[in-house]
């Protein structure tokens, strides 16, 4: 089940709703989504309660509480009280939202976006829609488009011509998606022809439209006014209300014009009336797509239209399929109606232009497009960019464990990149680029282009989560030259941030009072956080005041078959990091030219492992390897510890570089891990189940 919430700031009869109304109508067909709406403004037409009721779409009223005041007679004292209670009601109204829209999987911000505020900081895939015109958008074009392209991941704009207006620009340019309103064509002219007393024999204009100010009544009664000396038997019927109805019938009958401007007000079947108009007037100075001239062309009646920002023309075909005139301007409109009535213009040649485009607004693909577009954007939020060493090129652990993460996550069902960011620390031991490693990487670990400290922001509009790990992501003598990076300080609120199986690499965070203030605000804003060792846990609780969880290393989480071969090294395989205990492997041990898949295979099918390395004895393990276990006490062996104690293995049973052994025969210290597998899966379970609860499954 798909669950939608539809963000809306008011449900009356225009526009908007109309096309709400038929999207959801059409949507009901498919019984795998469940739909909720929001409204700041109680509902409260029958109309629309009864469809809601009929569909079982709940409606959640988020009626708003607000002091109104005049600021220039109020006192100080009342202000600063008043807005701190505004304030209070905000908050209030904002925890409301985020409480409902945390349990959807999709939210539509559908009437322009008014919601947008309360969004953004709410980590569940948004849409945002954008009905108006782009005269009402122009105005504040670069605010919106920083401000829209944060919050949503897709934003709708419902013509072309818009949409060209939008393109370029590099805040929302990408996001921009262009999707007419939905139209139940057949119904439209059953409706027409079902409709009842319609003045079939008279001439008449229709003007369908709510009283406000953004329809333009005015223009159209100076243009009658122009023509009706000629035309007294013509009329035009007015079919809306609003609050400005009775200010323009005061002016018809000042104008002595009331026998030919008549007032029907709002009509449930408006279509009888548009069918046999003798034509269809639209005046406003803005609009985004008029449903009033989509449905004249359905009803193959002759459209006249104001030529305004995006909208008319593009229904109208630029004039091909309708009569446009400059907004405002009563005279041409005039002139446009008088040559309609004298047949100087083509009407059969416009009706039918008109009538062959109406495809393009057919509810049924209308509504495929929606539903591409939410499972388009439901599945991107799966996006996950992944922060840690993988950069390493002499370090196998370092890479594998990314490698681990990445396609663990990938199984999941999540489209997974590592983002392609080499630490400082990194860049200056001068590493050079192994072809070994380089060609693993490049087959087997998805990333994201090269990106630097400035350009790691850029990240947020291509991921959804980000997780920082494994390894010693944590350990501040490592990072703390990276300006929060290893903390994920470049990830916006509205992301999610999670750690898994990070390390602070030592039993003690490394740094000082300053440094432990900072990075305690960096983790207070995670979402969840788990480590690889229990001195992590510690860390976490006594250093930072955090809870965390205590997680295996990722490649515990994957099956390896697919990645090695019968490759065999030696029975007895030595891999030896630490200078001090080179003494103890012989000079055929294993080194850092061998492929991945090699490295990985020559544990696998190795009858002994000898190796000081952490993930050197992750895979001994995985793979139930003979293996002894070396040590240096000047090296972090916290790891060890807690890795041993996982899996019920004795501490005693490491081998320190001060310890009186008998090198010659070192399998006498073999562990032999042949009984962890209850271990194993209890630790992989409660592994799966931190991840899963982390990202939201």
């Amino acid at each position: 089940m798909v669950k939608i919430t539809f963000c809306m700031y008011q449900i009356i009869t225009g526009g908007i709703e109309k096309s709400l109304i038929q999207l959801l109508d059409n949507l009901s067909k498919f019984p795998k989504y469940k739909f909720a709406i929001i409204v700041e403004k109680p509902l409260k037409e029958k109309i629309f309660i009864d469809f809601f009721k009929k569909h079982n779409i709940k409606v959640y009223n988020l009626e708003t509480k607000k002091i109104e005041f005049d600021k220039k007679r109020t006192n100080f004292l009342l202000k600063f009280i008043y807005k701190l209670i505004n304030k209070f009601y905000k908050k209030q109204k904002a925890h409301i939202i985020k409480k409902y829209l945390t349990k959807t999987d999709l939210i539509i911000d559908y009437f322009n976006c008014s919601f947008c505020d309360l969004l953004k900081d709410i980590n569940v895939p948004k849409i945002g829609w954008y009905h108006s015109g782009f005269l009402q958008y122009k105005k504040h074009f670069n605010s919106l488009n920083k401000k829209y392209a944060k919050t949503y991941d897709k934003l709708v704009v419902i013509t072309e011509s818009f949409k060209s207006q939008l393109i370029n620009d590099e805040h929302i340019g990408s996001k921009v998606v262009q999707i007419y309103n939905p139209f139940d064509i057949e119904k439209i002219k059953n409706m027409a022809a079902t409709a009842n007393d319609i003045p079939q024999k008279e001439r008449y204009f229709t003007f369908v439209g709510r009283f406000h100010e953004d329809k333009d009544h005015q223009t159209v009664i100076d243009a009658f006014e122009l023509i009706a000396p000629k035309h007294s038997d013509v009329k035009i019927y007015f079919i809306g209300d609003g609050d400005t109805r009775k200010y323009f019938e005061n002016i018809v009958k000042a104008k002595k014009l009331e026998k030919n401007i008549i007032f029907l007000g709002t009509l449930d079947n408006p279509f009888g009336y548009m069918k046999y108009a003798t034509a269809n007037i639209l005046s406003s100075p803005s609009e985004g797509l008029s449903n009033v001239l989509v449905e004249g062309a359905i009803l193959k009646t002759l459209n006249i239209a104001s030529d305004c920002l995006s909208g008319p023309a593009e229904i109208l075909l630029n004039g091909k399929a309708g009569l446009l005139y400059p907004v405002g301007n009563s005279k041409k409109l005039a002139q446009i109606m008088e040559d309609v009535l004298e047949d100087r213009v083509n009407r059969k040649e416009l009706i039918e232009n008109a009538y062959s485009a109406i495809c393009r607004f057919d509810g049924d693909s209308i509504t495929n497009q929606f539903i591409n577009l939410s499972s388009h954007v439901i599945n991107q939020k799966h996006r996950i960019g992944i922060v840690n060493f993988f950069f390493e090129n002499e370090n196998y652990g370092a890479v594998l464990t990314a490698y681990a993460l990445n396609k663990y996550l990938s199984d999941l069902g999540y489209s997974v990149k590592n983002i392609n960011y080499t630490a400082d620390f990194y860049k200056r031991r001068n590493v050079q680029d192994a072809s070994n490693f380089v060609e693993f990487k490049s087959k087997y670990l998805p990333m994201t282009s090269e990106l630097s400290l400035t350009s790691l922001a850029d990240t947020n509009n291509d991921f959804d989560i980000f997780i920082v790990g494994s390894d010693q992501v944590f350990r501040h003598s490592f990072v703390k030259k990276e300006k929060g990076v290893y903390y994920l300080s470049f990830v916006n609120k509205n992301r999610k941030k999670i750690a898994y199986a990070a390390s602070f690499g030592i039993s003690n965070f490394d740094g000082n009072k300053k440094d432990r203030k900072k990075v305690k605000s960096y983790l207070k804003s995670f979402n969840a956080i788990s480590v690889r060792e229990n001195d992590g846990i510690n860390i976490l609780k006594n250093d930072f005041g955090i809870n965390g969880s205590h997680v295996l290393d990722p490649v515990f989480m994957i099956k390896w078959d697919h990645l090695t071969t019968d490759f065999k090294y030696d029975n007895t395989v030595y891999y030896v990091l630490n200078p001090d205990l080179k003494s103890l492997a012989p000079n055929n041990m294993l080194g850092s030219s061998l492929t991945i898949e090699d490295w990985v295979s020559a544990i696998k099918n190795a009858n002994l492992v000898i190796t000081d390395s952490f993930h050197g004895i992750c895979f001994c393990l995985l793979f139930k390897k003979k293996f002894v276990a070396l040590a240096h006490r000047d090296s972090p062996v916290s790891r060890l510890y807690s890795l041993f104690d996982m899996f019920a293995i004795p501490r005693e049973k490491i081998i320190f570089h001060d310890m009186d052994i008998d090198k010659g025969h070192l399998e006498k210290y073999a562990i032999n891990p042949v009984d962890i597998d209850v271990k194993l899966a209890t630790w992989q379970k409660i592994s799966e189940n931190f991840i899963k609860k982390a990202l939201g499954d």
